[in-house]
């Protein structure tokens, strides 16, 4: 999940162009899980690296093993029965910005603009659709998504998973359907 996302795009900015690399301390993805119906928890990542080169390749990489509910148990079982990190210890983003987005970012300081990514997650690679904020400064770009990303567990087989962790938990239900976002910082 998480995959967030959006990550994406990122790009550039109307600094001299060249490869950017993300800071994983000023980035974040995170997401909610819906419990019980009603109930909404925040996660997120703690480790997420990425790059995006000259050319406008965009590459987002998150560590499914970094991911932090605070609450420990519950950390080991999404490791374990969701994400299977043993067989698939990341989740891939990964973009083509046109030169028309490259120079449509290069010449504002703040751009909103849809991106088409692949997001590769347990297995299954699918596009999704990123909503995101482009801001330009001195010190480097930043990339938000404006609208969560839903990620469907069913479209990356992980609906076992979270029947697992709806068995574990003894709930009466753990919502398919989750909403990620994504705040990331490159620099060169």
């Amino acid at each position: 999940m998480k995959t967030s996302i959006g990550l994406l795009l990122l790009s550039i900015s109307n600094l001299a162009w060249a490869d950017w690399a993300l800071n994983n301390d000023q980035s974040k993805v995170s997401f909610v899980s819906i419990k019980k119906g009603t109930i909404a928890e925040n996660h997120y990542f703690k480790s997420v690296t990425g790059s995006i080169t000259e050319s406008g390749t965009v590459s987002i990489s998150i560590d499914l093993s970094s991911v932090e509910t605070l609450i420990p148990i519950r950390n080991e079982r999404m490791l374990n029965y969701l994400f299977e990190v043993a067989s698939y210890p990341k989740a891939t983003i990964t973009a083509q910005l046109d030169d028309k987005t490259l120079a449509n970012i290069k010449k504002a300081s703040s751009v909103q603009l849809t991106q088409v990514a692949e997001l590769d997650l347990h297995g299954v690679k699918q596009n999704i659709q990123l909503e995101l904020q482009v801001n330009a400064t001195n010190s480097g770009v930043y990339v938000n998504t404006i609208a969560p990303v839903i990620i469907n567990a069913a479209n990356f087989k992980l609906e076992g998973g979270v029947e697992k962790l709806r068995e574990l938990a003894k709930l009466p239900n753990i919502a398919l359907a989750v909403p990620v976002h994504a705040t990331l910082n490159f620099s060169k």
